[in-house]
């Protein structure tokens, strides 16, 4: 087995461990993905869990993100970041540990770009915020914030040649993992992010 597999198998692993499901049945509230979005993100924990809860989520996500790429460059300098942070990515949407239903990947995609370069991360920091300030629709401002990544990459670090081409590839991913939420936007039914928690939200994803 090649060194840039394990790589990305090693990151798969971290990243199937999933926070939201653990902060939430730490919590005492079971299984998050039975409320709200039915999502296993920081945001459907925010809302239903409060805000310590879905920051603590949040980080979580983003250090196995970073995480993942510091150990694949370890195991593979080179292409061995790269690889493990999209392991991480889709082991945050498929868990192997809970049934190969995660979260969207947003915080993820985050902590990935983080360890290649904070620049890049702080641009999409940047995008989403200013874009969720405007909508207060999380789905939106990650789905249009995450653009920010690959033109940052383009202009921050020429010298890794395929990382704007890596940042589209999962932009587009995270785009397409988006879509219930796309469609809750059409009927008008998607909830804004706001600063209540939602007790026993019924589930509407």
């Amino acid at each position: 087995m090649s060194n840039e597999l394990i790589a990305m198998i090693v990151g798969y692993l971290i990243g199937s461990v999933s926070f939201a499901l653990l902060v939430s049945k730490f919590a005492g509230r079971g299984d998050i993905r039975s409320y709200g979005s039915g999502n296993a993100g920081a945001s459907n924990v925010a809302r239903n869990l409060g805000w310590k809860a879905g920051v603590l989520t949040l980080l979580g996500d983003v250090l196995k993100g970073a995480l993942a790429v510091y150990i694949g460059g370890r195991i593979s300098p080179g292409d061995g970041a790269l690889l493990a942070g999209a392991g991480a990515f889709i082991g945050h949407r498929y868990p192997l540990y809970f049934g190969l239903k995660g979260g969207k990947c947003a915080a993820t995609l985050g902590g990935v770009f983080l360890a290649i370069d904070i620049r890049i991360a702080l641009c999409y920091l940047a995008a989403w915020i200013v874009i969720m300030l405007v909508t207060r629709y999380a789905a939106l401002a990650t789905s249009i914030g995450c653009w920010a990544l690959p033109v940052a990459s383009y202009y921050f670090r020429p010298d890794i040649p395929r990382l704007h081409i890596y940042a589209v590839m999962l932009c587009w991913l995270l785009v397409f993992f988006h879509r219930d939420n796309f469609k809750r936007l059409r009927r008008k039914t998607e909830p804004r992010l706001d600063f209540k928690r939602h007790e026993n939200e019924e589930k509407y994803g």
